[in-house]
């Protein structure tokens, strides 16, 4: 059976420098996951929004930089379904159809993303073109948590109040772990 330590492993600082935004890898993930604690997430919630962008960390390099979309959602849904259910993996594979989602629908959600995220999103398709696109994501399982996700994420990129502290999510980790083995 995987470990968790397998998980934490990629957050080190060898890895941290791998964000394009005022603050680390690892810290954004620390902050993604208290919105979602402070918010009452579920403890699956919170476990996808600590572990989205763990797709990133598989890379040597950002491959955003050579203006290249990782597909860092994929990754880390293949990586996470080794660990957890699909009630963590499935919002983590979808959630930047959310963001294109969002923006689609939600002009005001576009106009605040980081200069990052815009660049991102147009590596990624950009927002959806048509109706069918927006019902089909609706459609999609753990739709509704790919878009809290979403959310949570665009906005936990603050270098304010950037202490990390993953260890404080590996008793929730676990017991996941343990449900989906």
């Amino acid at each position: 059976m995987r470990k968790i330590s397998e998980l934490q492993a990629f957050y080190t600082p060898d890895n941290q420098n791998k964000y394009n935004e005022a603050l680390s890898q690892l810290q954004h993930a620390v902050q993604v996951a208290k919105l979602a604690e402070q918010n009452f997430a579920t403890d699956a919630q919170i476990a996808a929004c600590l572990l989205h962008d763990i797709g990133h960390l598989i890379f040597d390099t950002d491959l955003t930089l050579e203006d290249r979309d990782d597909v860092h959602e994929v990754h880390g849904a293949i990586i996470l379904s080794q660990f957890f259910g699909p009630e963590v993996f499935q919002p983590v594979r979808y959630h930047v159809e959310a963001k294109r989602y969002l923006c689609t629908i939600d002009s005001h959600y576009y106009n605040d993303l980081s200069p990052t995220s815009k660049q991102s999103l147009k590596l990624q398709g950009g927002r959806y073109q048509n109706t069918q696109q927006i019902k089909a994501f609706e459609n999609k399982p753990y739709f509704k948590e790919a878009v809290q996700l979403s959310r949570f994420d665009d906005c936990g990129k603050t270098s304010e109040n950037s202490n990390a502290d993953f260890d404080h999510y590996l008793p929730l980790l676990n017991s996941l772990h343990a449900y989906a083995s």
